[in-house]
């Protein structure tokens, strides 16, 4: 079987992912992005993505990660986008130093068994909420605008760990984020 892209997510709670998916329905009413359709899996900030993994001492470190991971607050607090040939417009959540250093200590915890990680350095990290990807300047352009004047900070609970491969998305691993703090 070939190797298909990893990634340990951090979901958003129900409450706030349904405040996400509205903002992406909009897009989607207005012929912008299907993104969220096409994806089928809840809003959530990737810590760590990488082309593949081995498998099972990965999943023993996740294990121990998580066995340790308290429910955790974020404020999504503005609209940006990445800029390129095929942007992604995305939520930027309030600068959070314990998140960072969650995803850190994620990263170290799993690096000896990634391979070829990808956006997802410590130091080079950037914690968003995906809305659309893929949009031409245009499309972009037109996302913004549209969503730009309702726009409204979401305030929610990262609330549990996931491992998943894709595409299509499919959910290999999850824990609850239960730890006390």
């Amino acid at each position: 079987m070939d190797a298909m892209p990893v990634a340990a997510t951090f979901r958003l709670d129900r409450a706030a992912a349904e405040r996400v998916d509205r903002l992406s329905r909009r897009l989607g009413e207005r012929g912008i992005s299907q993104y969220r359709d096409r994806l089928g899996y809840p809003p959530h900030v990737t810590l760590v993505r990488c082309e593949d993994l081995k498998r099972d001492p990965a999943l023993r470190a996740l294990r121990r990660f998580a066995a340790q991971l308290a429910p955790h607050p974020i404020r999504l607090e503005a609209l940006s986008c990445f800029p390129g040939d095929r942007s992604v417009l995305w939520l930027a959540p309030a600068f959070d130093a314990e998140l960072r250093i969650l995803q850190q200590r994620l990263y170290t915890d799993l690096a000896l068994f990634l391979c070829e990680p990808m956006h997802c350095e410590p130091g080079s990290w950037v914690p968003h909420v995906t809305l659309a990807a893929g949009l031409s300047t245009g499309e972009a352009s037109a996302a913004m605008t549209l969503l730009s004047p309702e726009f409204q900070p979401i305030a929610g609970v990262l609330d549990r760990i996931e491992l998943v491969r894709f595409p299509p998305v499919e959910v290999e691993w999850t824990a609850i984020a239960a730890a006390s703090s």
